[in-house]
C-alpha cells in the first residue's frame, strides 16, 4: 500500500484543482509518501496528537513512470527508505481517502479501514 498523510480540507481543495500539491512539493521538490506501516511511523514522528488527518491511498500503478523514487526519509527517519513523488499527485490515482485520527495518547495505529495490518496474517 502507498499512502500520503494530509487533512480533509487539503484533499477537498485538491479535488477541485485536479491534483494534490503538498507544501513539500514546493519546498523540497517532492511529496512524501509511505508504504504500509511507514504511515504509522510518519504520523507518530511528524503529526503526534493530530486528530484531523486522512490517508490518501495511492494506486501506484497509475502514477506516471519515473516520478516515484525511493529515497532516504526525513530526520529522524533518514536511515529508512521512503517513496517520494516528484510532481503533483493527480486526484484520479487516489483510490481511497481514509480517516486517520490519533489515539487518546496522541499516537497512531493502523486504520482498520485499510485492511489487515501489514505483516499480520489475514483471515483464515
Amino acid at each position: 500500500m502507498l499512502g500520503h498523510l494530509t487533512t480533509l480540507p487539503a484533499w477537498e481543495q485538491a479535488r477541485n484543482l485536479g491534483s494534490y500539491r503538498a507544501e513539500s512539493l514546493q519546498r523540497e521538490g517532492f511529496i512524501h509518501l509511505s508504504r504500509d506501516l511507514q504511515l504509522v511511523l510518519a504520523a507518530d514522528t511528524h503529526y503526534h496528537g493530530r486528530s484531523d488527518l486522512v490517508v490518501l491511498v495511492v494506486d501506484e500503478s497509475r502514477l506516471e513512470n519515473g516520478l516515484l523514487i525511493d529515497e532516504a526519509g526525513s530526520p529522524p527517519n533518514s536511515h529508512l527508505i521512503f517513496p517520494h513523488l516528484y510532481g503533483p499527485l493527480p486526484v484520479d490515482v487516489v483510490a481511497a481517502v481514509v480517516p486517520f485520527p490519533c489515539e487518546a495518547d496522541g499516537s497512531f495505529r493502523w486504520p482498520a479501514q485499510l485492511g489487515p495490518e501489514p505483516g499480520m496474517p489475514g483471515p483464515v
